[in-house]
């Protein structure tokens, strides 16, 4: 993985490092450092599109969760950890899938390459 999405996965994960071992008093004390620490890492790299589109998605689910009256500071950071996780690896899975989709492919041409010319040759050989 390389370039915007590495960035954001990075990034997104970098944020995890911030929260995990921190107390916080309030859902709104929590909601604010990580919308903070989010425009921060879309404003160190403004061009990575795939920060840009992480923190506009953590940051609508928890607008989602935090409509649920009962929400905690620490349930709240419980669920941002694991959507995260969840969205980094989903991310790095699909990098994965789309470099073997890739290799796939040059094989194929390369195989298909090949046969042709095993073919052009015993042509040539016949004669």
């Amino acid at each position: 993985m390389r370039g915007a999405p590495a960035i954001a996965v990075v990034g997104i994960l970098s944020l995890v490092a911030e929260v995990y071992d921190r107390s916080f008093t309030s859902v709104s004390e929590f909601c604010e450092l990580v919308q903070s620490q989010l425009n921060y890492l879309v404003s160190a790299r403004p061009t990575a599109v795939n920060m840009s589109d992480a923190r506009s998605k953590l940051l609508q689910q928890l607008q989602r969760w935090m409509q649920e009256e009962s929400i905690t500071s620490d349930e709240l950071k419980r669920r941002s950890v694991g959507f995260v996780y969840y969205a980094a690896n989903s991310a790095i899975l699909i990098d994965r899938i789309v470099g073997l989709v890739h290799l796939s492919i040059c094989l194929s041409i390369f195989i298909s390459y090949l046969l042709f010319e095993l073919q052009d040759m015993a042509l040539h050989y016949k004669q």
